[in-house]
């Protein structure tokens, strides 16, 4: 009987999304669906006209972690919806960045890479050519009036569907291997808003105003949740968790929903930890939320005294399960 079930909410939900332009490679895609019915973060046309304020368009989404593509495929989707028929949003075409060390088969408006999503230096590289070339678009002198919605964000936000098995994973849990990967994607996330959203003002004028972007992520209920949501609350003016109808009941998985980017927070702490790293003074460094130290329960006991972890904090290695003494101090 669950799997009729199943069944027919795997057939019936795309239809009743009526965005069912091809089919999805795999069942996470309609986990996406479901998080953009429920928190809007790519509005749809509908949306967009019973909204009180105008809102930017996307045009560009981050996938890290996307094989085989299913979240692309949606991203894609959602940003040809901004219209009623489905053409592009003023500026440019959508375009979704898609990132994994598995091979993407080919998708239409997605550029796919081959890599590592913790290896930062990479992925910015990879994105700088195509944004540049966005950026530069976003910035030519509109042709007709102005659409106050058309806001220049050349990149509009970042989904993050890892699953979190890396290399030494009997050697800890799988649920501090993806809060780790949780707080790696939104360092990466973040330096990438900061640096390629640079021409966005906001509407009302206000410097300060928090930045429309988006960042969406899968997590884990563990220890470690409480802490990710304390750091996401910290940079995000809005965070909120859904697990999917589609997940499965005995699933540990919930997705956080992130918006309302505080881009001055983030620049200020990226400093900060910029000059930590040239040898900056850290006697008045305040606790870092971006270091996550294991558990014992995170660690098999015979490696609880000598097992090695990368602190997001400080960057630096740091052994057994003990806080990092940089990050936590005193």
């Amino acid at each position: 009987m669950m799997s009729l079930l199943l069944f027919l909410y795997d057939l019936f939900v795309p239809v009743c999304h009526h965005r069912l332009a091809m089919n999805y490679r795999c069942q996470s895609a309609h986990k996406l669906v479901e998080l953009n019915e429920a928190f809007h973060f790519i509005p749809s046309h509908a949306f967009r006209r019973a909204a009180t304020a105008p809102l930017p368009w996307c045009h560009t989404v981050l996938d890290l972690a996307a094989a085989p593509g299913g979240f692309s495929q949606v991203a894609v989707e959602l940003m040809q919806a901004q219209h009623s028929d489905g053409a592009p949003a003023p500026g440019l075409a959508p375009t979704v960045l898609a990132f994994d060390q598995r091979t993407i088969a080919p998708l239409p408006h997605v550029e796919s890479f081959r890599g590592s999503i913790l290896n930062h230096p990479f992925v910015t590289r990879s994105v700088q050519p195509i944004l540049e070339r966005r950026q530069r678009a976003l910035r030519r002198p509109p042709t007709s009036r102005a659409d106050p919605a058309t806001a220049a964000l050349t990149l509009s936000g970042v989904l993050h569907d890892s699953v979190s098995v890396v290399k030494g994973q009997r050697a800890f849990s799988v649920t501090y291997a993806q809060s780790q990967m949780v707080l790696s994607t939104l360092l990466l996330s973040g330096s990438l808003f900061l640096k390629w959203n640079t021409s966005y003002t906001p509407v009302a004028g206000d410097a300060a105003a928090a930045m429309p972007v988006f960042y969406v992520t899968k997590a884990m209920r563990s220890a470690h949740l409480k802490q990710l949501k304390e750091v996401l609350r910290f940079f995000f003016g809005q965070v909120q968790q859904h697990k999917p109808q589609s997940s499965r009941e005995d699933s540990k998985e919930v997705y956080l929903v992130c918006s309302a980017f505080e881009w001055r927070r983030f620049s200020h702490y990226k400093t900060s930890r910029e000059m930590h790293s040239k040898g900056g003074r850290h006697q008045a460094r305040p606790r870092n939320l971006f270091s996550l130290a294991p558990t014992a329960d995170d660690v098999s006991r015979s490696m609880q005294d000598s097992f090695v972890w990368h602190c997001l904090g400080c960057g630096q290695q740091r052994v057994g399960c003990s806080p990092c003494r940089v990050c936590f101090p005193c």
